[in-house]
């Protein structure tokens, strides 16, 4: 499951201010709707692409896993540029 979370920023802005290390946990896990088990679970690398001049950018994503349905939620960054 991926979510969309607010950014007030661009992309360059995401990665260079390691924003994916500030993502908030989720109160309830996405899939199964329970409180309280959602807990980290690492990053993954994802390509965007920023305006302007044709430039490519890797951002790190921020990965919850429910100890209760063992489901992994990412949180995607909304990211203006």
């Amino acid at each position: 499951m991926q979510l969309i979370i607010a950014f007030d920023g661009g992309p360059v802005e995401y990665a260079r201010d390691g924003a994916h290390r500030k993502v908030a946990r989720p109160e309830e896990c996405a899939i199964c709707g329970k409180s309280g088990g959602m807990r980290p679970h690492g990053y993954y690398p994802r390509w965007v692409t920023v305006p302007g001049p044709i430039m490519r950018l890797l951002i790190q994503i921020r990965r919850f896993l429910c100890c209760l349905c063992r489901r992994t939620t990412s949180m995607l960054p909304e990211v203006y540029g």
